[in-house]
């Protein structure tokens, strides 16, 4: 399992308690769930990732090297040269080939406060992919947020509010555009979603979007809301949106060309934020990305190698 500090605070309050009894960071962690769960049903997708990782698994355990949503570990090479060469590799094919680690790479600082993280929660070095490949996953975009670079709140908040004013001030009169809007789109022809992080000149502004995605929670037992940022050397951030997230998200910034608030008054805007449609712009997003997930690389090689082997039936019975 990992590391129990991830694991804290993700299960819902009873609800035989009334409205008047839930604090607003309750109420947004529960509407997120709410949401989750109710495209989860309508999509069926706990379903399609618990059988996406079971193929996977088997995949890698018959020499495949494709570990969707995760990139394919560096050890994962059949280089036998010295024994500590075959023990990574062991090692790593045993994560690989692991259906408990197939949508989180386990990791002891996981999910914890560190005086090396500083004060928010390290969602870091799960091996989650940092491309548009990882998108076929139900995904809700956020925008840019202040998190790494920030001290401590809690340790001196006249330095905190003077970090968040100048990097604020920064990136709103940055001559570059922090601020690119991903194009989130699905080519329909091939079945693979583009424009999340690769459009030309605003490829690096896009690897630190934030996203929310509907995501396998590490227990591997249900779907969760999730925090994520593609990221470049330091990894993907990727984190369940659990109530000890929501209380680092107070002090974490979202950034607009024009404004500013923290990031959990930002997700409190989107909830409320109900069109025509009845729905806000985080349910919208994950019911219109949501199909794809039936697409993703697992799930193609499968149905592959099936029409395959029906085509070699056939030939076989003279057809």
């Amino acid at each position: 399992m990992i590391a129990d500090p991830i694991l804290r605070n993700t299960s819902l309050h009873p609800l035989s308690r009334t409205c008047g009894e839930w604090n607003e960071m309750e109420l947004i962690q529960i509407s997120l769930q709410k949401i989750v769960d109710k495209v989860d049903a309508e999509f069926n997708l706990f379903a399609t990732y618990r059988q996406t990782a079971e193929l996977k698994c088997k995949g890698v355990e018959a020499g495949e090297k494709s570990c969707w949503p995760l990139d394919t570990p560096q050890e994962l090479t059949p280089d036998n040269s010295i024994e500590t060469d075959r023990e990574a590799y062991r090692q790593a094919y045993a994560i690989a080939a692991d259906p408990s680690q197939a949508f989180l790479r386990r990791n002891r600082y996981y999910g914890r406060r560190s005086e090396y993280q500083g004060w928010y929660l390290d969602g870091s070095e799960t091996g989650a992919l940092q491309d548009d490949e990882f998108f076929y996953v139900p995904h809700a975009p956020l925008g840019q947020m202040l998190l790494c670079n920030l001290p401590d709140p809690c340790e001196n908040r006249a330095d905190y509010a003077h970090a968040v004013d100048k990097q604020v001030n920064e990136m709103q009169q940055a001559f570059s555009n922090p601020f690119a809007v991903p194009k989130d789109g699905w080519d329909a022809e091939r079945k693979v979603p583009y424009g999340q992080t690769s459009q030309g000149d605003d490829d690096v502004a896009l690897q630190y979007h934030f996203w929310l995605l509907a995501y396998p929670h590490p227990d591997g037992k249900r779907l969760v809301p999730t925090l994520y940022q593609p990221g470049e050397e330091g990894g993907a951030y990727l984190l369940p949106l659990d109530i000890e997230c929501l209380e680092m998200l107070a002090d974490v910034i979202w950034v607009s060309k024009t404004s500013h608030c923290n990031a959990l008054e930002y997700l409190k805007k989107l909830l409320v934020d109900q069109g025509e449609d009845g729905m806000n712009p985080i349910e919208r997003n994950l019911r219109r990305t949501a199909g794809w997930l039936a697409e993703n690389p697992i799930s193609k090689r499968e149905r592959a190698q099936q029409e395959s082997s029906r085509r070699l039936d056939r030939i076989f019975r003279g057809q």
